[in-house]
């Protein structure tokens, strides 16, 4: 359920841009057999900052959100388990850790009025990864094609079911 302060930055917000800020990638050993992959994202930063007054950013404030997405394959044995499963971005490397492939992202809004800054937190573990989402995906897909890797299906972000209101003709 959407709160009251994460509604008022959802109608104050204007998505502007979204970009690779860094990436890191690195195959410790060939890629071929079978192999797991693990996913991870975590939520870097939240800021809100002045900008030059212009027409993109009407009230010269500007919301930024850095997010952290990312992949690593893991060596299959017998012994393990073969279901995909989500890391954190703490975990080390695995001694059967074949690759991995990380990116961290930027999403940045234009503030069209005043915030309740109570929402930005909510607004960002919500909202924000479903603008880089799409992004994040072409990053991490495209990089593991290109390391010969196996191809990789980021899971679906789900959403809660709201109710939709009537359709009046």
């Amino acid at each position: 359920m959407e709160t009251s302060a994460l509604q008022g930055v959802i109608e104050h917000v204007k998505l502007r841009d979204v970009w690779l800020l860094s990436g890191r990638q690195d195959t410790y050993s060939d890629p071929s057999g079978q192999l797991e992959t693990q996913w991870r994202h975590k939520l870097k930063n939240v800021t809100l900052f002045d900008v030059d007054q212009m027409a993109n950013y009407p009230t010269g404030r500007a919301l930024r959100i850095e997010l952290q997405v990312g992949a690593r394959w893991i060596a299959k044995s017998k012994s393990r388990k073969t279901k995909t499963q989500r890391i954190s971005p703490e975990s080390v490397k695995q001694p059967d850790e074949v690759a991995f492939v990380e990116g961290n992202f930027a999403a940045e809004y234009a503030v069209l009025a005043e915030l309740d800054e109570s929402g930005l937190g909510e607004f960002a573990e919500k909202n924000a990864y479903l603008h880089v989402w799409p992004f994040a995906r072409e990053y991490l897909c495209s990089m593991a094609s290109r390391m010969n890797l196996p191809k990789c299906v980021l899971p679906a972000i789900q959403f809660a079911r709201r109710k939709m209101p009537p359709i009046h003709k």
